[in-house]
């Protein structure tokens, strides 16, 4: 699970503790992402940025998704909110950020593994260890793919082997037609 679904999770268990639950994208600055909220009757204007504002209160969560941004001014507005955020970025906010954060990380190798062998359901032999920490290599260790891959091999979709032989030519052909396409961001 990545920092995305960290956050939905989060949101959903407390749902009941907010009156709105906000869910928006960044798209490179506060002002724009909050601009982009939907509220009938209201259009791209200042009258809709201070309902908004005005809006977010303390009974409000709202998650940004892909919050990357280097602009200091975009911490400072949300700042002024009262409402409860939840940022999920690539960067560290330590520094900038009064408040809790909670750095996800990605799984070490041997969490990956296990994770393979949990969805694979069954433990692997040292040579398999050894081909699949590769294919982890191959997928960036993207906490997704890991049990969709390790499950093809479990449903009878050839060998670790093979799955290593068509990731080093360049992705795995032939999966069938309900096949996952997935880009990790």
């Amino acid at each position: 699970i990545g920092k995305t679904e960290l956050a939905k999770q989060y949101a959903r268990l407390h749902s009941k503790e907010y009156q709105a639950v906000i869910f928006s994208q960044y798209n490179g600055s506060v002002e724009e992402t909050l601009e982009d909220i939907p509220i009938q009757n209201f259009y791209r204007s200042e009258e809709k940025r201070e309902t908004l504002r005005r809006l977010m209160n303390t009974n409000v969560l709202w998650v940004i998704d892909g919050f990357d941004s280097n602009e200091t001014g975009d911490i400072r507005l949300l700042e002024e909110l009262e409402c409860d955020i939840i940022i999920t970025s690539r960067r560290t906010w330590d520094e900038l950020i009064a408040g809790a954060t909670l750095a996800v990380h990605a799984l070490s190798t041997e969490e990956q593994l296990q994770l393979f062998e949990t969805s694979l359901g069954r433990s692997l032999s040292d040579i398999e260890r050894t081909d699949v920490t590769e294919i982890l290599h191959y997928i960036e260790g993207y906490t997704l793919l890991i049990p969709l891959l390790a499950k093809q091999l479990r449903k009878g979709y050839g060998s670790i082997k093979n799955m290593l032989r068509e990731l080093r030519g360049g992705g795995i052909k032939g999966a069938s037609a309900g096949a996952v396409k997935h880009i990790k961001n």
